[in-house]
């Protein structure tokens, strides 16, 4: 993990490497979030199991699935965050303003997406 790939300069191989530097630090808080606290599954209402499908999980299978397929993953973070504010916040709540909480969770994301957008795919990587 901790060497450059082959066909990887060294933007990409530090682009890579700060990128799951962040998905671990996000999940660490996330972890600590639903394990760390007093938190109560049993009297969650049908809005907050809505939101959690978006956050934390949506966001942890983004992050868990970023370290193989860094676009996909990234896609997955993105929409979650996305969803999370839209249907959550916006639908269930009539309030997007949801704080800016789940902003840093972004961070990773882009920076997957970044690395996923430099590497190459498909025929030209079989070619080269």
């Amino acid at each position: 993990m901790f060497k450059a790939r082959a066909s990887e300069t060294t933007f990409q191989h530090f682009l890579r490497l700060s990128a799951h530097a962040t998905a671990v630090v996000c999940l660490a808080v996330t972890l600590l979030f639903l394990f760390g606290t007093d938190f109560q599954f049993q009297s969650l209402s049908v809005r907050e199991w809505i939101g959690l499908g978006f956050f934390p999980v949506g966001v942890v299978i983004g992050l868990v699935l970023a370290w193989r397929e860094e676009l996909l993953g990234g896609v997955i973070i993105l929409a979650s965050i996305a969803g999370f504010y839209l249907v959550y916040g916006w639908l269930l709540s009539s309030d997007l303003r949801q704080g800016w909480v789940l902003l840093p969770f972004l961070v990773p994301a882009i920076l997957f997406l970044i690395h996923g957008s430099l590497q190459p795919h498909g025929r030209e990587a079989a070619a080269s």
